[in-house]
């Protein structure tokens, strides 16, 4: 599962809107280490440029330290 938004403005964003924003990635226990995150941030992402976004953004959860790797 991927949550994410694109959005035209963002908090404090450092480039020109529209922006993309990565929420949150999890994927079941059973089924990590097989690319399948890598795999939903890709396609994101592909979705946000198609959208006519140029940045993407990822905001890690201070619950969840493990998500920062991603930003």
């Amino acid at each position: 599962m991927l949550v994410g938004a694109l959005d035209g403005v963002g908090p404090c964003a450092p480039v020109p809107p529209p922006l993309g924003y990565v929420l949150a990635v999890a994927v079941a226990p059973g089924q990590r280490r097989r690319g399948i995150e890598g795999s939903l941030l890709d396609r994101f992402v592909a979705e946000a440029h198609e959208a006519g976004v140029r940045w993407v953004f990822g905001f890690p959860d201070e619950e969840y330290p493990a998500m920062g790797r991603w930003t």
